[in-house]
């Protein structure tokens, strides 16, 4: 099953850089892991670059032979429609 993820791209032409979310499809099998990353949002503010506020996850993957990493727009529980809310206790009627 694939998974649609927006993948930040940061290019540089030596002196202004360039942020763009490009949307990439990853097969969820290949997904070793994914953490939430805040440590994008720093360079972002500091470089005064778009989506400094938002939030961001560092992915893990296979790729064929080798480990590839990504960083993804949005946070993990968004990325993988986690809910973290608790569960209600529900009575089961007959």
């Amino acid at each position: 099953m694939l998974i649609k993820i927006r993948k930040l791209l940061i290019t540089s032409d030596g002196y202004n850089r360039k942020i763009e979310l490009k949307d990439v499809y990853l097969n969820k099998m290949n997904i070793l892991s994914a953490t939430d990353y805040d440590g994008i949002n720093d360079f972002l503010l500091r470089e005064n670059l778009s989506y400094s506020e938002d939030k961001f996850s560092l992915i893990k993957f296979n790729e064929g032979p080798e480990i590839s990493e990504i960083i993804a727009h949005g946070s993990v529980e968004n990325i993988f429609g986690i809910s973290k809310q608790k569960s209600k206790k529900k009575i089961l009627s007959d």
